[in-house]
């Protein structure tokens, strides 16, 4: 089964009928060549690990057939991952951010939705700590690509659904909501967090991952370089979550951001967060806000 093949027959699986050939990006024959040039074969091993790990350097003789689908496949923001030896180093650290979510909710036999959920790492993750079930939707079509890659060979995956929060519906409700680096994105905070809420079970869980600011703040301009950001304070959050009716709201983690978790790498060689400080002070962005600090703040 090719690539396409896979990806419309999951999305159908998933009550979604969507035609890849209608999903307009001039890259997408490229990509799609690049992964239907690997071998189909189950590999030895996998892992969900802190790096995402599919088969072994032993496996195959001839790498250049993967190690040209992992660059014609970049940028790649999140991982790590490990596809038939070869590393992919990502800009994200994103098993740091993982550390800092994963004790705090218990997945375990629950229905998840990942939402903006990037190239699906975080997915992988969640099927190892327990998840019964995780749907992915993420309108960047690179980043379905990415996921599909992986997903082919561990075989029963799901598919990340190539929509926007907006254009996705569900004939049931999900136990656990996750909305990671995806709030301060949004027009409108609390229509965001109101549309998270409407697909969860009535006793579930959200999981926010966000940049927070003292104050909530609009950037005019950009902020660390990033256009037509809102970043809440975690005093919005409480509000706005509270007036949904989330009756136990927890911060469990707030961290600046470092160059050690996000960064240029040889699969993502383009500027990130140490373009994005100033160069007097690496606290500063450099048009002179407070550097990005994150939170995670679980909601029942």
């Amino acid at each position: 089964m090719g690539v396409a093949e896979y990806l419309e027959t999951s999305w159908q699986s998933q009550g979604h009928d969507i035609s890849i050939n209608k999903l307009n990006h001039g890259d997408l024959p490229r990509w799609l060549n690049a992964i239907d040039l690997l071998p189909n074969a189950v590999p030895n091993c996998v892992s969900f690990g802190d790096t995402v790990t599919i088969g072994d350097d032993q496996e195959y003789d001839g790498h250049d057939v993967f190690e040209h689908c992992i660059q014609t496949l970049a940028p790649w923001r999140k991982g790590p991952f490990r596809l038939y030896g070869h590393p992919i180093d990502s800009e994200w650290r994103s098993d740091l951010k993982w550390e800092r979510v994963r004790s705090n909710v218990d997945l375990h036999g629950r229905s998840v939705l990942d939402v903006g959920c990037g190239n699906g790492y975080y997915g992988w993750r969640m099927l190892e700590a327990g998840a019964s079930s995780v749907t992915g939707i993420d309108s960047t079509l690179l980043f379905v690509l990415q996921h599909a890659l992986f997903a082919q060979y561990v075989g029963d995956q799901r598919a990340i659904l190539p929509l926007r929060l907006d254009d996705f519906s569900a004939d049931e409700l999900f136990d656990v909501v996750f909305s990671m680096g995806v709030l301060y994105h949004q027009r409108s905070t609390a229509a965001h967090l109101d549309a998270l809420t409407k697909l969860l079970m009535p006793d579930g869980t959200l999981v926010l991952e966000t940049l927070v600011y003292p104050t909530r703040l609009v950037a005019n301009e950009r902020y660390a370089r990033m256009k037509h950001v809102q970043i809440p304070s975690i005093e919005d959050l409480y509000r706005d979550l509270e007036a949904l009716g989330f009756h136990s709201v927890d911060v469990k983690n707030v961290s600046l951001t470092r160059t050690r978790e996000q960064r240029s790498t040889a699969n993502m060689p383009f500027e990130s967060l140490a373009e994005a400080l100033s160069d007097q002070n690496a606290l500063e962005t450099i048009e002179g806000h407070r550097a990005p600090v994150r939170a995670v703040i679980i909601a029942s």
